[in-house]
């Protein structure tokens, strides 16, 4: 059995269960904004927005020209991409220094072994 559902039998795990969720949802939709995961053949961008990784991506293919000039709209491009990463990463280290943090202090507060052995 898996070490969550062996906790989840035991009503006083709930609350770092459901941390732990939430977390995880929060770590997927960070990742979906910055990544195009669902994207697997040219044609998906029809179904599947570009994410941030795309966008850097093509933003360095226009730019890779024939002729190297990097011109004032691929400047501001850049510019604005950068300003989103940044958002995102400030995002993502939020999550790292605050959620995570508090749900290690849960999980220690809780005294949870590394490994449930059954009887």
């Amino acid at each position: 059995e898996s070490y969550m559902a062996l906790l989840k039998e035991k009503k006083e795990f709930t609350e770092i269960l459901d941390q732990g969720k939430e977390i995880l949802k929060k770590i997927n939709d960070w990742e979906n904004n910055v990544i195009s995961s669902k994207q697997e053949t040219f044609q998906d961008v029809i179904n599947f927005p570009n994410r941030l990784n795309a966008e850097f991506l093509d933003l360095k293919s226009r730019a890779d020209s024939h002729n190297p000039a990097l011109t004032l709209g691929t400047k501001t491009r850049l510019d604005d991409l950068q300003n989103e990463w940044n958002k995102q990463k400030d995002s993502l280290d939020k999550i790292i220094k605050e959620e995570i943090v508090r749900f290690n202090d849960l999980y220690k507060q809780k005294a949870l072994p590394a490994l449930i052995i059954e009887k």
